[in-house]
């Protein structure tokens, strides 16, 4: 078994920093699902944190088709076009290293806001997968129309949220409308947020589909490392610390001190 020289003790410059990608989880939903299960989901666009792209309040459109008489019919419609692409839209998010790689706090896996924010405050686990196989499987499994790519950070939210639709919109179905904006839209729809979530430098990969809730992935053989966060509880490590010796894979759990951060082996070569 070979380490990947970037995990080991710091920083590391052996490995190109788009090699990885980072997803945090809490560690309920890495020990209950994801480890047992081996695999991850991919999450409806709703269910996001950003307010731009869950779009939980206010309309889809700013536009009204001219000459439009039945005003209430169409914002209804409108609603259920919006639903339509909020719960369709698939997404799964990881971060990716900084580029060029300058110290250990533009690694994936070494973010303090990421461990606070999606990392239940230090006590989960980071998940460190393979980005370029990851795609593959991904694109292999739910096929050519997925999407990948960089987020692109943007202060421009009107433009973002404005989607026109004409009268005879409203002949079709919901999900058809939703499918056609997907497709013509989707770069500001999953590619484009708000620069307040710049720190994240989140990588991303999209599907459209009409199955209600959340879809799942098994990563099969991606799975590179596991990360402890820095307050992970002592007695699940051996739990955990199985799960990566059993896919030959190794541990670790990240170390704060005053001025760095990094990362003890909990796994035997």
């Amino acid at each position: 078994m070979q380490t990947p020289p970037s995990f080991a003790g710091g920083v590391g410059s052996l490995i190109p920093a788009d090699e990885w990608a980072y997803h945090y989880t809490t560690l309920e939903a890495a020990v209950e699902h994801i480890l047992p299960t081996n695999t991850i989901r991919f999450s409806p666009l709703e269910t996001m944190n950003d307010p731009k792209e869950s779009n939980r309040s206010g309309r889809l459109s700013i536009f009204v088709p001219k000459g439009l008489t039945d005003i209430p019919a169409y914002i209804a419609f409108e609603q259920s076009v919006k639903k339509a692409v909020a719960s369709c839209t698939k997404i799964l998010c990881a971060c990716i290293d900084q580029d060029p790689v300058q110290d250990q706090f533009d690694r994936g896996h070494f973010k303090p806001r990421m461990w606070a924010q999606y990392g239940a405050r230090g006590r989960g686990i980071c998940l460190v997968f393979r980005k370029s196989p990851l795609t593959n499987l991904i694109q292999h499994t739910f096929g050519v129309s997925v999407l990948s790519g960089k987020v692109i950070y943007t202060r421009d939210i009107p433009k973002l949220a404005a989607q026109e639709l004409l009268s005879n919109d409203l002949n079709n179905l919901p999900e058809v409308i939703a499918k056609t904006w997907y497709q013509n839209s989707s770069e500001p729809l999953v590619f484009k947020k708000h620069s307040d979530w710049s720190s994240e430098n989140e990588y991303r990969w999209s599907f459209f589909d009409e199955t209600l809730g959340h879809s799942f992935l098994d990563f099969q053989e991606t799975l590179a490392a596991i990360v402890f966060g820095p307050e992970f509880p002592d007695p699940y490590i051996p739990l955990v610390r199985e799960a990566a010796s059993t896919r030959r894979i190794h541990a670790f759990k990240i170390r704060w001190n005053a001025t760095a951060a990094t990362t003890q082996r909990l796994t035997m070569s």
